[in-house]
């Protein structure tokens, strides 16, 4: 069994879906699958950045902010065609 290649351990998956659970459970309760990526990449922006200060994740948040994502962008959903 290899616990390490290079720079990549075991370790950090296993720190990933530790924050990733912790999360879910902690603070958004549960989840649906329509919106778990977008759960998933803001865990892996948490994960990545967990060496800064809040404020130097804010700060970097803030800078790298495009435009804005509506309600309305957020839960829409097709309407299936009928055939």
């Amino acid at each position: 069994m290899q616990f390490r290649d290079g720079l990549a351990y075991t370790n950090s998956v296993e720190g990933f879906f530790s924050c990733l659970k912790r999360s879910i459970i902690g603070v958004y309760h549960t989840v649906s699958p329509k919106h778990l990526q977008r759960y998933c990449i803001e865990t892996s922006y948490r994960y990545n950045t967990r060496k800064i200060t809040d404020k130097e994740r804010f700060n970097q948040t803030l800078q790298n902010v495009e435009g804005r994502l509506k309600y309305a962008d957020l839960t829409y959903e097709p309407k299936a065609n009928p055939e």
